[in-house]
């Protein structure tokens, strides 16, 4: 009896391994930083880089790429990367003048603030001492199906072509989602191809004209009903990175090239698209330096050329 306890606590542990493991490291934004912290009652942690800044690229190297910091990170903090040179605003207001730095906003509104290059261990007792002051998030009301819509989702437009173009509701009435419109109706996120297939089934589908949704200002097509509502409740999963423009071009040259979805890899979960294969090898060779851009690129910035 007890030999088969012992498996059964093996295996919980073991699934809950893995489930840590395919959480995400970074949160794709602030925003959605603050609202996981919220969620699990850990701190938020903003990491700030900048350009060309030769102590940033050593940290992604020796601190960031390691194992054990990867787990810190995910289970200890709610954390984000944030450039400084492409994000001013985020900077000043937390008053960053040098990279790289990290900010901690601690739940009960406090908050602490490291300066400068941290080596492995460093960064390790940082995450540790943040985890210790963690709270347990209040529990949501019995009846929590009337509740608001996350913020990703209050930015999207649902259009069907059955029934034209509509401002959807929350069942409950509580929240309305904004009306954003894309930027190029005629030209399509991921050249048409249905994210949802692509992250479920690594598989190349075509989206249908029905089925659609604007999420950050791009249009994406679904290859299904339930693929379009799969998205529109996590929008952010299924989404590419920086709008779906090159993210080795965007590092190097500062110009939104929109990526290929036959040009793809994923990287901490999330998915990248490139303009060349020549951008694909590099960023395999070297991912970090390059998931700093992921909220840098305008959608009104894409260069409004694809691949044939």
């Amino acid at each position: 009896m007890r030999y088969g306890t012992g498996l059964a606590a093996c295996a919980v542990l073991i699934q809950a391994a893995a489930c840590l493991a395919q959480q995400p490291v970074w949160q794709p934004t602030l925003a959605e930083a603050r609202a996981a912290a919220a969620e699990t009652g850990v701190p938020v942690l903003i990491h700030f880089t900048g350009l060309n800044c030769i102590h940033c690229t050593i940290m992604d190297r020796e601190v960031f790429s390691d194992p054990v910091v990867q787990r810190s990170l995910r289970s200890n903090v709610a954390a984000v990367l944030v450039n400084r040179d492409l994000d001013a605003a985020v900077a000043a207001k937390f008053g960053i003048d040098r990279v790289p730095a990290d900010v901690i906003l601690y739940p009960d509104g406090q908050r602490d603030q490291h300066v400068g290059r941290k080596g492995r261990d460093q960064y390790l007792e940082i995450l540790s001492r943040a985890g210790q002051r963690r709270q347990t998030p209040p529990r949501r009301p019995a009846n929590s199906e009337a509740r608001p819509l996350p913020r990703d989702q209050q930015r999207l437009v649902q259009t069907e072509a059955a029934s034209g173009s509509e401002i959807a509701r929350e069942e409950s009435g509580t929240a309305e989602l904004v009306v954003e419109p894309a930027v190029n109706s005629d030209d399509p996120g991921m050249g048409g191809y249905c994210p949802v297939t692509l992250r479920l089934k690594d598989t190349l589908q075509a989206g249908r004209p029905e089925f659609s949704a604007v999420y950050q200002g791009v249009m994406y097509r679904f290859s299904s009903r339930e693929n379009h509502r799969k998205f529109l409740e996590s929008p952010a999963k299924y989404a590419p990175q920086n709008l779906g423009c090159d993210a080795v071009i965007l590092t190097k040259e500062h110009r939104a090239v929109p990526g290929d979805a036959r040009l793809r890899l994923w990287f901490d979960g999330q998915l990248y698209l490139f303009s060349s294969d020549k951008s694909r090898q590099e960023f395999r060779s070297r991912p970090l330096p390059y998931t700093r851009m992921r909220s840098a690129v305008r959608v009104e910035d894409i260069q409004r050329t694809r691949m044939q």
